[in-house]
């Protein structure tokens, strides 16, 4: 899934986005791995990503600082928006599995 904001580029491997009720936190789900787009414990969307692992042991969290914006979701792309910045979540499909004996 890559991630483009403030002229830095991440990419995560996603296969599924499955959504919250209140439609402002998306999940996935890979082996003992989990990503988070928006924030768990806000009730506004946040452009946020966090990866976890060993049920929040460990994360990463990247996310942009500014918070007023708007976010929509299109089949599986979520995207946010401010004057300045715009944040896009989309899947990125492919046949290779995550290795994680190279992750400790």
């Amino acid at each position: 899934m890559p991630l483009k904001a403030a002229g830095y580029f991440w990419q995560l491997t996603l296969q599924v986005i499955s959504m919250d009720p209140q439609k402002t936190t998306y999940h996935h789900t890979y082996s003992d791995w989990e990503t988070v787009i928006g924030d768990e414990k806000q009730t506004d969307f946040l452009p946020r990503v966090k990866i976890k692992k060993w049920n929040n042991e460990v994360n990463l969290s990247i996310g942009l600082k500014d918070l007023n914006g708007v976010h929509t979701v299109e089949a599986d792309i979520i995207s946010y928006e401010t004057s300045s910045t715009k944040a896009v979540f989309y899947p990125v499909h492919t046949s290779k599995p995550l290795d994680n004996s190279k992750i400790r």
